[in-house]
């Protein structure tokens, strides 16, 4: 008995960057209507779709490749890892899928979270940071994550013997 070979075709996987958009292009213009969507995992219950373009070229936007948030800045799906998508074709005669595969997001370096050291050297003006203990921060760290469009902004003092900043 022969072994059956699938007509379904694989991508395999294609490595993105979070929050940047993403184009896949399909090696060529197909017939019909074609679909796609891509899911954490086949069980998941939400899907990101993808936008076709001249049966070709399948495309996330920026804001499809973030991570979602609900009202009170709590992740309700990050974007981070692992997706499976698949690209569906309707034709007259037929539904059936073409492609399959995975998009692993990853994270970029430059405007992702982190912490930024700015250090004062003589002279600066401490105006409205200090410690607890009256001392005078000499390090501070600073981190940002852009939460719905929005910017928090977190102080970390250092090397100031275990005080905490105040502003």
């Amino acid at each position: 008995m022969g072994q059956r070979v699938s007509s379904i075709r694989n991508l395999r996987t294609i490595k993105a960057l979070r929050g940047d958009a993403l184009s896949i292009d399909l090696g060529r213009e197909y017939t019909g209507t074609l679909r796609a969507w891509m899911k954490k995992n086949s069980n998941s219950k939400t899907y990101r779709e993808f936008v076709v373009v001249g049966n070709r070229y399948l495309t996330l936007e920026e804001t499809a490749t973030i991570d979602y948030y609900t009202i009170d800045n709590k992740i309700s799906e990050g974007i981070g890892g692992k997706w499976y998508f698949d690209v569906e074709q309707t034709t007259a005669t037929d539904k059936k899928t073409i492609y399959t595969g995975t998009i692993l997001f990853v994270e970029d370096i430059t405007g992702n979270n982190g912490l930024k050291a700015f250090v004062f050297g003589e002279g600066f003006q401490n105006e409205g940071l200090s410690t607890l203990d009256g001392g005078a921060a000499e390090t501070i760290y600073l981190s940002s994550q852009n939460l719905d469009g929005g910017l928090s902004v977190h102080l970390e003092p250092s090397n100031i013997d275990g005080g905490i900043l105040t502003i």
